[in-house]
């Protein structure tokens, strides 16, 4: 009879209780394998990048915030902040321009008149933006 490790743990593995839990500690060790590897992975060379640290004087800051919210006679207020702000670096840009948008397209839901076109507004100040 073998009494090597293997055999002790087949030996105590017999019931179906201790293969689940076996199993489970399988299954969690090799999940927290791979979350400590994605952690810890290098960037590929290309997408590698660090910046340095800049100070950046108060006044040079701005919080921008869009708002949605009812009045006291319960009618819609928006305040888009952000996206006014987007339009006017649009207008300003001198050669290049890069924009990080999520889902610039034409769905504004069930009502038309709820929403901003914010879309269509983008499109038309890149559009303007390429003429100059």
């Amino acid at each position: 009879m073998t009494t090597g490790p293997a055999a002790r743990l087949l030996a105590w593995a017999s019931s179906w209780r201790r293969r689940a839990l076996l199993a489970a500690v399988v299954v969690l060790l090799a999940w927290l394998a791979t979350a400590w590897w994605h952690t810890v992975k290098p960037l590929p060379q290309d997408l590698a990048f660090r910046g340095e640290a800049v100070a950046v004087a108060g006044d040079d800051l701005s919080f921008l915030v869009d708002l949605s919210y009812r009045d006291g006679l319960d009618r819609p207020v928006r305040e888009q902040e952000i996206f006014d702000e987007v339009l006017t670096l649009i207008g300003g840009a001198r050669r290049l321009l890069v924009l990080d948008l999520f889902l610039l397209n034409d769905h504004l839901g069930g009502d038309d008149r709820a929403h901003r076109p914010l879309s269509s507004e983008v499109v038309d100040a890149l559009l303007e933006a390429r003429r100059r």
